[in-house]
């Protein structure tokens, strides 16, 4: 029974958040951020959405190559959840 692909994206999120506290785990982060990056393009929803989803996981890429700022780091995995929350918000909307 495979999960839907929001739930997927949630909990590789979940994930990389846990592993803010350890950064020397880059190879594990950039895994996760490249399975959430092929799981944004097989979503069907906004456009824009997934657009904002591989931006913002072109960010950590970054980020995760420097390690200069954790705080950065932390800030841009908060966009992203705030981005599949929304995304989640406007499919149980088209639902109804």
């Amino acid at each position: 029974v495979s999960m839907d692909p929001g739930c997927e994206l949630v909990s590789l999120l979940n994930h990389m958040i846990s592993l803010i506290g350890s950064m020397d785990s880059e190879s594990e982060l950039r895994s996760l951020i490249t399975e959430m990056l092929s799981l944004a393009k097989s979503i069907n929803s906004d456009p824009e959405a997934e657009s904002g989803i591989i931006s913002l996981a072109s960010q950590i890429f970054s980020l995760v190559s420097s390690m200069d700022s954790e705080s950065e780091f932390k800030s841009v995995v908060t966009q992203i959840a705030s981005l599949v929350s929304s995304m989640d918000s406007e499919s149980e909307l088209r639902s109804l």
